[in-house]
């Protein structure tokens, strides 16, 4: 499996002003960072310079708040000494600015609400400003991080609590586990590195969907309604993302460089392809063809697809593609990987594949079956990587 993880300093923004890519910022979207973590990634999403949203940062601790690269800041709380890391806290100071949060909101066609949770701020106040947000009727999705396994069991407890909470709220949730970063980064990489390339998903996966709304495609559009169609009360939702050489390098890729957890993301029934390339390497009828005998073979489950293709001259000879998928329906793990007790990597011990091999069948048989955002982070990238 590969990624194409991007050290931050590595990307490049055109500056260039003749190129220009016609947009549709009819639809009126606002990114909300909550917490530490959250007002880190839309710091991540102003530096990259995402356009046609709003960005909003949220936090109990007005000092941290002040460090937001964002216009539009919101103290919540009546102290701004932060929460100490109480989720119950930071839920109270969230109730106690509910009017300035719903003023925020008002609106808003559609909402990110990203956070990391685990922490006091973003695990405690999210849920409550996505509750306010479907309240509103609008479309409301989150982003967020588990934590990495070492920051210890209370804090991942906390995750999975909040993580449970806003998902009752949010038509739909992507999560990103924050130890799925130890398949794609070295583990020499300086920790303020590694957290930068965890914000550069987080953002990557927010300007997907971004795009795919506001740039209008060149011969078939992906429209809001699309979105919304995609979205709407999912179960699971998977971002797949890449570029390549030409569609077909940038195609394959995208199905593997899956950063978020869920199961795979062939499973789902709803999927949207995102094609963006230059005048200099077009999309082709080849490549067209290509796509939709993608659609058709390979997304067994699929009840609704569509696949757009906008023109965007600072890719050069690139092409980058985006695939969103959900479902509506819950999903179990796959034990197709598990087949064969044969297993190319040495390392790997056959009794943990054993192991994890009847967890599996033990999910899918189990009469109430478990969510699948409930299973532990590191079991979906085993199973993608024992192979």
């Amino acid at each position: 499996m590969s990624f194409d993880i991007l050290l931050p300093e590595a990307e490049e923004v055109s500056t260039d002003s003749n190129v220009q890519e016609e947009s549709n910022p009819i639809v009126t979207i606002k990114v909300i960072g909550v917490g530490g973590g959250g007002v880190n990634a839309v710091n991540s999403m102003i530096d990259a310079k995402v356009s046609n949203v709003e960005f909003y940062a949220i936090n109990t601790d007005k000092a941290m708040l002040s460090k937001s690269k964002c216009d539009e800041k919101i103290q919540i709380g009546k102290e701004g000494f932060g929460v100490g890391g109480d989720p119950q806290k930071g839920r109270q100071c969230a109730n106690e600015s509910i009017e300035e949060l719903q003023d925020m909101l008002s609106g808003a066609d559609m909402v990110f609400i990203t956070t990391g949770m685990g922490g006091g701020t973003g695990t405690g106040a999210a849920p409550i400003i996505a509750k306010l947000a479907q309240e509103q009727g609008i479309l409301t999705v989150g982003v967020v991080t588990r934590p990495f396994t070492a920051e210890g069991q209370t804090r991942i407890d906390n995750a999975d609590k909040g993580i449970k909470e806003i998902k009752q709220y949010t038509d739909a949730l992507i999560i990103i586990p924050n130890d799925s970063a130890y398949t794609y980064i070295d583990e020499k990489t300086p920790l303020d590195t590694a957290f930068g390339i965890i914000d550069q998903v987080l953002r990557r996966s927010i300007e997907s969907i971004t795009d795919t709304i506001t740039k209008t495609g060149k011969h078939i559009n992906i429209d809001f309604s699309d979105v919304k169609r995609v979205l709407r009360n999912s179960e699971y939702v998977v971002i797949g993302l890449s570029d390549g050489k030409d569609c077909k390098e940038a195609l394959d890729k995208a199905l593997e460089n899956v950063f978020v957890e869920g199961p795979d993301i062939r499973e789902a029934e709803n999927v949207l392809i995102n094609v963006s390339c230059s005048n200099n390497n077009p999309l082709t009828l080849a490549d067209r063809k290509l796509l939709d005998e993608v659609v058709r073979k390979d997304f067994i489950n699929c009840k609704f697809s569509k696949v757009g293709d906008i023109v965007s001259n600072s890719l050069d000879t690139r092409v980058k593609i985006s695939i969103i998928a959900s479902s509506t329906k819950k999903a179990t793990i796959q034990t197709e990987l598990f087949d064969s007790d044969d297993c190319e990597d040495d390392n790997i011990n056959k009794e943990e594949i054993k192991k994890i091999k009847k967890e599996s069948v033990d999910l899918k048989e189990d009469t109430i079956q478990e969510d699948i955002f409930s299973k532990p982070a590191y079991e979906f990238w085993k199973l993608k990587h024992l192979k």
